[in-house]
């Protein structure tokens, strides 16, 4: 069964807030509410939402200033406007910085609903086979669902598949969603790493399946010429792929088989990093707490602090770090099922991976003779991250530091920052 999408109404008034609420409800849309402006970045972090239904006008709150922090955090976030003192300009500069849509008030609930119709599109990407996705593929960022499209389009074809990424991306998991929702759905599914191919057996390849090779990419010679006479001599067996590094790169560099590159990259696929898709952190960190608290009896949560701290994080193990901390911290954890335990932002900070850089940055701190030489140094490594992230806009960049452009030049100025 699809999962009702879930919305989040941002407004000051109680009467609007219910109304919504137990209007959509009953179209089917899952609702939570929030009154309190400041609140807002917190519940996106915690509950996720298909969309955000955000009031301008509020005491004490700008809307656009938040859509503008909405944007920062959550790229892919979907929010929709909501005003009762709607004008062309305002609708104009809300559709700028990232809105989607506009809605005025009082609210047509037709229009409201036709608003909010793309949620359920995109919830229901799966349809009958959502079960077997949730299962073991967990996302709903924009990049996760143009992947999980174009892997449901090679699924229904019975041509091999290369499936590049970085290590502990889910590559194997894909390669099975590929075969659970195509053609060959009740035939096995026979993983095997490329070093081993020469050794599959022959009566395994005489049976239809779908053999997933992991890390072609480290396939000597003989493997390779394995590879190619599978894809070539068997016809039932469909070959999923996986590879790290471009099997082109490989290729020009003599140490991978023209023609196994160009069987194998006729329909490739890439998952990108879990660092490029932020917003799927706290979808995975739910799911693992719950596969987490069910392996070991446990009723650990987390607060809305420490899902934005684990989605802040660079993980660069990808999705199996993720997991693999989770699974840790659960069963770590004090308390049993019947006594719950929730850690905070607080807590996490003391136990997270830390950088690879940290050492590194704790023996240059000896080369610091004051506070102030430290304090002028990272006001050097900051402004200069910025300039480069801001190609060096100077307009943009006092913008989000809130200061003006003159006292920008002259920070740089004092601490010797030129622009290049």
């Amino acid at each position: 069964m699809t999962p009702k999408p879930l919305i989040l109404v941002v407004d000051d008034e109680p009467a609007i807030l219910k109304m919504l609420k137990d209007s959509l409800e009953d179209e089917g849309f899952r609702v939570e509410t929030v009154s309190q402006g400041n609140s807002v970045l917190d519940a996106i972090g915690r509950f996720v939402p298909d969309a955000v239904l955000l009031d301008i006008f509020m005491p004490n709150f700008d809307g656009l200033t938040m859509l503008k922090q909405i944007k920062q955090e959550y790229p892919q976030q979907a929010v929709i406007m909501v005003s009762g003192f709607g004008t062309i300009q305002i609708a104009i500069q809300a559709l700028q910085q990232g809105a989607m849509d506009f809605i005025e008030k009082p609210f047509n609930l037709s229009d409201v609903l036709e608003k909010l119709a793309f949620t359920k599109a995109s919830t229901s990407l799966t349809d009958a086979d959502t079960g077997i996705r949730r299962s073991y593929l967990v996302g709903e960022s924009r990049l996760f669902n143009e992947l999980l499209s174009q892997a449901q389009i090679l699924a229904s074809l019975n041509l091999p598949v290369i499936i590049y990424g970085p290590s502990g991306c889910g590559k194997q998991s894909l390669a099975r969603y590929i075969h659970d929702v195509g053609a060959q759905q009740d035939l096995p599914f026979v993983a095997v790493d490329a070093q081993r191919l020469v050794h599959i057996e022959e009566h395994t390849l005489r049976q239809p399946a779908t053999l997933f090779v992991r890390r072609i990419d480290l396939a000597d010679e003989s493997n390779q010429r394995r590879a190619l006479q599978i894809l070539t001599g068997y016809p039932d067996i469909r070959i999923i792929a996986s590879s790290l590094p471009s099997l082109f790169s490989r290729m020009r560099q003599g140490l991978c088989d023209a023609t196994l590159f160009c069987k194998l990259n006729v329909t490739p696929l890439e998952i990108s990093a879990l660092n490029k898709r932020r917003y799927d952190i706290p979808l995975l960190a739910n799911h693992f707490l719950q596969e987490a608290n069910q392996t070991h009896s446990k009723a650990v949560s987390l607060t809305a602090d420490a899902v934005r701290l684990l989605r802040n994080h660079d993980w660069h193990g990808d999705v199996a770090q993720l997991k693999d901390f989770i699974r840790l911290l659960v069963a770590q954890a004090p308390g049993n099922k019947h006594v719950p335990v929730t850690f905070d932002a607080l807590f996490l900070k003391k136990i997270l991976p830390e950088e690879a850089s940290s050492f590194f940055e704790e023996q240059s701190y000896t080369r610091f003779a004051s506070i102030d030489d430290a304090t002028q140094e990272f006001q050097r490594e900051y402004i200069s991250h910025l300039l480069q992230k801001y190609r060096y806009d100077m307009h943009q960049l006092a913008e989000f530091l809130n200061i003006s452009v003159d006292t920008l030049n002259d920070t740089m100025h004092k601490l010797h920052i030129t622009l290049h």
